[in-house]
């Protein structure tokens, strides 16, 4: 109920400490209990708020898409869906598919994803059927297309140059036998991830804390067979997934990445 709200809410203002604020709050809010109509009405003549997109982002999208903006404003405020990979070396889609219809777990097959399956709803990672031995990992359908475009062979030599939190990483391992993979990353902690999912499948590869744009600290000057390189983006793709990242980003955070992307493609190509 609306006052229970406003209640809860002003009593957790009091963890802040800071005087006088919960009289405003109070105000605030029941000022907007009594004036809602009008406001969300007048809301709705603002872009931003219609939308609920920064502005310079709905600029940008309706720059680049002028039919489609408002459709793709309005996929971002809907739920991602729950996508699953399919661990081919422990079972086969169907054989997948099976077991999930014997826990009453829906799920389908997409054409154009020979690895995935989408589930009706999402669910507990724990409750899919040999989550914990590797049977299957969650991963958006649109990032499965990576492991299968790099084509991985047996006995090559794989480098995964922005590796955390190792989705793709193990996805490649899976495709292929005695392939040796090196996974870099400069994060420390996000490294870690990586090795829990590699650990939970029964997969292994060379991690390796590193910058990826200055290979001259990390590289043993043996070049390797393929590179899949994921470099750091806006995430303005992903927004269905992480909502806060069209508040958190800012319209010159794009060409910043542009150059760190531009760079670390420069010096990992050689």
């Amino acid at each position: 109920p609306a006052h229970a709200a406003v209640a809860e809410t002003v009593n957790a203002l009091q963890a802040l400490q800071a005087p006088g604020l919960k009289g405003l709050v109070n105000a605030v809010l029941r000022n907007f209990q009594r004036q809602q109509a009008e406001l969300e009405a007048a809301a709705n003549q603002v872009e931003v708020c219609l939308y609920n997109h920064p502005g310079w982002f709905i600029k940008a999208v309706q720059e680049a898409y002028p039919e489609k903006w408002q459709t793709i404003l309005a996929a971002n405020q809907q739920q991602a869906p729950m996508w699953l990979r399919i661990n081919h070396s422990q079972y086969s889609t169907e054989q997948y598919l099976a077991l999930l219809a014997k826990t009453n777990i829906v799920a389908r097959k997409v054409d154009g994803f020979c690895d995935a399956v989408l589930l009706e709803k999402p669910c507990d990672v724990f409750s899919l059927p040999g989550f914990a031995e590797g049977a299957c990992s969650v991963q958006d359908g649109a990032a499965q297309i990576a492991a299968r475009l790099i084509d991985p062979q047996a006995e090559e030599r794989i480098l995964d140059a922005c590796a955390a939190p190792g989705g793709k990483t193990c996805h490649i391992l899976e495709l292929a036998d005695n392939l040796a993979v090196t996974a870099l990353d400069c994060d420390e902690t996000r490294l870690a991830r990586v090795q829990e999912n590699l650990s939970r499948i029964g997969l292994t590869a060379q991690l390796l804390c590193a910058d990826a744009a200055n290979p001259d600290a990390w590289w043993d000057q043996n070049a390797f067979d393929k590179i899949l390189l994921d470099v750091p983006c806006s995430a303005t793709g992903g927004i269905r997934r992480h909502p806060d990242i069209k508040w958190l980003r800012r319209a010159a955070d794009i060409e910043q990445l542009a150059l760190l992307q531009s760079s670390i493609l420069d010096k990992i190509w050689p």
